[in-house]
């Protein structure tokens, strides 16, 4: 029994090694998941950052060609209409020298025709700067989803490193709890049996004493 116990002392202070062996493994392999994730986590944000310095240049870039091709345009009208104005003062002027005045009709023409030139610049204009916000939106909207694949690829990766560390750390805890729990079976088992033992022992005594006391009282 002696023999047994300090064997089961001695398997006890193994277990106990192996757990801290187990547990610093475990530490050293979640540890590695961690540094991994954080690597992937800021090449990925730099990714972003760098992705969205890019965009907003190509958009600011690309506004501001367009626009200076809208207001290239409007000049272009803007000086068809003023040709226009002077064909019309020249027909009013000839009307004029001709007949002492132009006609009301003519001045009617002139002046619808004239607004017709405004509302057709103005009308181009509204058209071509609503064509830019149309085509910046479906870019950033094109972006954005990009952006958010990376985005969506981060959280993965974070779920899966919590997975994989929620898994070493059961597994780690699962084999200690196995070792220790056969360990404390067998200890406990040791121990009822030397407490039977040492019962038996106490009892045996007791009746040799007794024993003993009534063979002295005979003589």
């Amino acid at each position: 029994m002696r023999i047994t116990g300090i064997t089961l002392t001695d398997e006890g202070s193994k277990i106990l090694d192996d757990q801290h062996n187990l547990e610093a493994e475990s530490t050293v392999k979640i540890r590695k998941i961690t540094d991994d994730l954080k690597t992937f986590e800021t090449e990925k944000q730099e990714q972003i950052d760098n992705e969205k310095v890019k965009f907003e240049n190509h958009a600011q870039e690309n506004r501001s060609k367009t626009m200076a091709q809208i207001d290239t345009r409007m000049q272009e009208l803007f000086k068809m209409k003023k040709g226009k104005e002077l064909e019309f003062a020249q027909e009013e002027k000839i009307a004029k020298e001709r007949d002492g005045a132009p006609s009301s009709k003519m001045l009617s023409d002139h002046r619808g025709a004239l607004k017709d030139l405004d509302d057709q610049r103005e009308g181009e204009r509204l058209r071509m700067v609503e064509g830019l916000d149309a085509k910046e939106a479906a870019e950033r909207a094109e972006f954005e989803g990009k952006m958010g694949l990376i985005m969506q690829a981060m959280m993965n990766r974070k779920r899966m490193a919590q997975d994989r560390m929620s898994a070493i750390n059961k597994e780690t805890s699962a084999k200690n709890r196995s070792k220790e729990n056969e360990w404390q079976n067998r200890t406990l088992g040791w121990l009822d049996r030397a407490q039977r033992k040492v019962t038996v022992k106490e009892r045996e005594d007791a009746e040799a004493a007794e024993a003993e006391r009534k063979r002295k009282r005979k003589r």
